[in-house]
């Protein structure tokens, strides 16, 4: 079976690979990013991926699989279970645009990557306030320090450092997931409508030239 078929209407088999690939394509790209000390944080491309090849429960298994996933090989210091909600929300957010027949032109992978870095930024910057438990040796921290030092409260610096972080981080997210739903998905779905909405016009009129013959009987 092609890839982009078992995609359209996936088994459980195939549902359980792609959760499980899509985590480990989160720590990957995740521990990548770390070492290259990028300022990305490079750990939603495959939960938005995972929502429109899977579904909802799977991109919120994927988001918070991951962070746990990433705390469990990172040591006792819980720097990514409060961050949960943020990968969670990316995926959540990419269904909803999809599910909603808003994901088919660039126009709404845009406004998508501007909403999803937003709020991603605004919890974030939140979380990392209440909790306590940012990784400071992330770049993100550092940016967010630069900030801090003209005067802004620690809650705003982060937020306004995330701004642009998140704003490359989610666009690469929510662009890939795009590429993957209009490019391998959406045509099969639709082809697929299609040909049952032939079936059952077909159908409908098979069944309406039987009753004609009947009642010219």
């Amino acid at each position: 079976m092609k890839l982009h078929k078992a995609l359209v209407r996936p088994s459980r088999l195939t549902w359980s690979i792609v959760i499980l690939v899509a985590i480990a394509g989160n720590v990957l790209l995740e521990r990548g990013s770390r070492y290259l000390d990028l300022p990305l944080f490079m750990d939603t491309i495959f939960t938005a991926i995972a929502a429109v090849t899977a579904g909802l429960v799977a991109t919120v298994v994927v988001g918070a699989g991951t962070n746990i996933t990433l705390d469990l090989l990172s040591g006792p210091q819980m720097v990514f279970a409060p961050f949960v909600l943020n990968n969670v929300l990316t995926g959540v957010l990419v269904w909803l645009f999809m599910r909603y027949n808003y994901f088919h032109k660039p126009i709404h992978a845009v406004t998508a990557t501007l909403i999803v870095a937003g709020l991603n930024s605004a919890l974030g910057a939140v979380f990392a306030a209440v909790f306590l438990t940012g990784d400071i040796t992330h770049s993100v921290e550092h940016i967010a320090t630069g900030i801090m030092l003209t005067g802004r409260s620690p809650v705003i610096a982060s937020f306004l450092a995330r701004i642009p972080v998140n704003t490359v981080d989610k666009g690469i997210a929510v662009f890939a997931a795009y590429f993957v739903y209009t490019r391998l998905i959406r045509g099969q779905r639709l082809e697929r409508g299609q040909r049952l909405e032939r079936e059952q016009r077909f159908a409908h009129d098979t069944f309406e030239d039987a009753e004609s013959d009947g009642a010219s009987k």
